[in-house]
């Protein structure tokens, strides 16, 4: 839920800054959208080398800047919240593209109205510009709700479920209880609450 929240709230607000059309928007959001075409297993492998914590290269730079770099995947406290991180990088893209597709589409002689009659770009946005993307808004808030529900492959990639099963979901539990633990009807019954909680 966390970062289902965090990647509406960016990716919107990404879709408002690259509407404005700065000089190299187009490749910036080339770039930016890169993430998403990565397949999350890659991802979450990609990641765990990146903070480990004996050789990663984000916790060289945080040594070299003179501060103690944090345990990312070997700390309770830490593991949720740098798979949300993680998670966040990865899929800010799609909302991004979903709701800058639809902010592309909105006519813009209602904002060239609104400004006459002396509205504000706060009054614009929260009047005309948000009612208008919320349809596109709440498609990425339920796809991405029902894709991280289902969240598998980059906490095998990232996480394994650890420590402590705190990073653990339903589909990785259920992977553990049918191929680890051979508990096939306990992996199967979850599976089902799954795809009906869906």
């Amino acid at each position: 839920t966390v970062s289902v929240t965090i990647e509406i709230v960016l990716g919107t607000a990404l879709a408002m800054f690259f509407d404005m059309r700065l000089k190299g928007s187009a490749i910036v959001r080339g770039i930016l959208v890169l993430p998403m075409l990565i397949t999350p297993i890659v991802v979450g492998v990609m990641w765990r080398a990146l903070l480990n914590s004996d050789w990663g290269l984000i916790n060289w730079m945080i040594a070299c800047f003179g501060f103690e770099p944090p345990n990312w995947l070997g700390s309770i406290e830490m593991a949720m919240k740098t798979l949300i991180l993680v998670d966040v990088w990865q899929w800010t893209p799609f909302v991004f593209i979903i709701v800058f597709a639809r902010l592309q589409a909105l006519p813009r002689d209602v904002f060239e109205a609104a400004q006459i009659d002396g509205a504000g770009y706060f009054g614009t946005f929260h009047h005309i510009i948000l009612p208008l993307l919320m349809p596109a808004i709440l498609i990425a808030a339920v796809f991405r709700a029902v894709d991280a529900f289902r969240s598998f492959d980059l906490i095998y990639g990232l996480s394994y479920g650890g420590p402590a099963r705190s990073t653990t979901t339903l589909s990785f539990f259920s992977f553990q209880n049918g191929f680890q633990f051979q508990n096939y009807g306990y992996a199967a019954a979850i599976a089902y609450m799954m795809l009906l909680i869906l």
